[in-house]
């Protein structure tokens, strides 16, 4: 199973990346995931900081659910900033 981790936070990034690969899990990781990186990696999970540089992952998961291929993604949003009503 393939996970995409898309963060800029490279700190974070890595730890998470060095837990799911001790469990077994293939992990990417990236700073952005425009909709054609989406589609090539074909990720079982999406793992995406809500707060991104080039992009906001509120706007990635838009478009991964209204992508038909790919809507069925699992996807968990992080935040080191966003408060409860944010999300």
């Amino acid at each position: 199973m393939t996970v995409l981790i898309v963060d800029a936070d490279s700190l974070f990034a890595a730890q998470a990346q060095a837990t799911l690969e001790g469990a077994g899990l293939t992990v990417v990781v990236r700073d952005d995931a425009p909709l054609d990186t989406l589609r090539k990696l074909r990720p079982r999970v999406l793992v995406v900081n809500a707060e991104l540089p080039k992009s906001s992952g509120y706007s990635i998961c838009n478009r991964l659910r209204r992508d038909k291929e790919l809507q069925g993604t699992p996807i968990l949003l992080t935040s080191a900033e966003a408060s409860i009503d944010a999300f």
